[in-house]
C-alpha cells in the first residue's frame, strides 16, 4: 500500500550533476523509488567545490523520481535565487496594423531577440495573458502609434490595461500628437506600468483607444509581464 517515504542519497544514474540530498514523498505498491519532493546540494559541474541548493518537485504524473531536471527553485552559493518556471513573458509586434478603437492590441511574437513566454500563459492570438496561479503580477507595455498619426490627434489615454475585460490602468502619457514636438514623422509613443493582484485564470490585456495604426517594431512595441509574488 501507499506510505510515507523519506530517502537520503548521493548521485544517481539519472542525475545530471553530482548531488547529495533528501527526498520526501510516498511509496507506491512498495516501490521505494516513488519520490515527489527533493532538497539537494548540487555540484556546479565546473569543478568548483562550492555547491548550490536545489528544490525539486517531480514533474512526472505517474510518480517518477524527482531529478535535477525537475528543479523548481535554486539558490546559488552566492545567494542568487532562480525560479525557472515563474510565469513571465515579453511579447512584441512584427507588423503595422490597426486594431481599432475598443479592441485588444495583439502582440503577435514571443520568439526572437529577448522575446519569451515562460509557461505559455500569454496568447499571441488573443493578446491576453492568463494568470496560472493567484498572486501579484507586474505588467509593462510600450505602444508606438504610426506611421500616419494625424497632426493634432488627441493621444491622451491612447491605450489601457484591461483586467478580465474591464478597464484597469490607463497609459501614462497625455498629449496630442504634434509633429516635431510630441513625436516625429507620424510616430507617437505611449507606455504604462501596473501591478495587479490576480486570481488563477484571470486575464490582462492591452486595449486600444485609438483608430490609428500600431507600429510593428518587435523590440519597441512590447507587452511584458512577470509573477512577482
Amino acid at each position: 500500500g501507499n506510505g510515507e517515504l523519506s530517502h537520503f542519497g548521493s548521485n544517481s544514474a539519472n542525475a545530471v550533476d553530482n548531488y547529495t540530498g533528501i527526498s520526501l514523498g510516498y511509496a507506491e505498491n512498495g516501490n521505494s523509488a516513488y519520490r515527489k519532493v527533493g532538497i539537494v546540494s548540487v555540484g556546479r559541474g565546473d569543478g568548483a567545490a562550492r555547491q548550490d541548493l536545489a528544490f525539486l518537485v517531480d514533474s512526472n504524473a505517474d510518480g517518477g523520481s524527482a531529478q535535477l531536471v525537475d528543479t523548481k527553485m535554486r539558490i546559488s552559493h552566492e545567494g542568487y535565487v532562480t525560479t525557472p518556471n515563474q510565469p513571465s513573458f515579453r511579447a512584441g509586434r512584427n507588423g503595422n496594423y490597426i486594431p481599432g478603437y475598443g479592441n485588444d492590441i495583439v502582440f503577435n511574437l514571443t520568439s526572437g531577440t529577448q522575446l519569451f513566454n515562460v509557461g505559455g500563459h500569454y496568447s499571441t492570438s488573443t493578446g491576453l495573458f492568463t494568470a496560472p496561479a493567484s498572486g501579484s503580477y507586474i505588467f509593462h507595455a510600450v505602444v508606438i502609434w504610426g506611421p500616419g498619426t494625424p497632426n493634432g490627434e488627441n493621444m491622451a489615454d491612447s491605450f489601457r490595461f484591461v483586467y478580465n475585460g474591464a478597464r484597469f490602468h490607463y497609459s501614462e502619457k497625455r498629449a496630442e500628437y504634434v509633429d516635431g514636438t510630441t513625436g516625429n514623422a507620424g510616430y507617437y509613443v505611449d507606455h504604462a506600468t501596473c501591478i495587479a493582484q490576480m486570481n488563477a485564470n484571470d486575464t490582462m490585456g492591452v486595449y486600444s483607444q485609438e483608430a490609428v495604426s500600431v507600429h510593428g517594431n518587435a523590440q519597441y512595441t512590447t507587452f511584458t509581464g512577470h509573477k512577482i509574488g
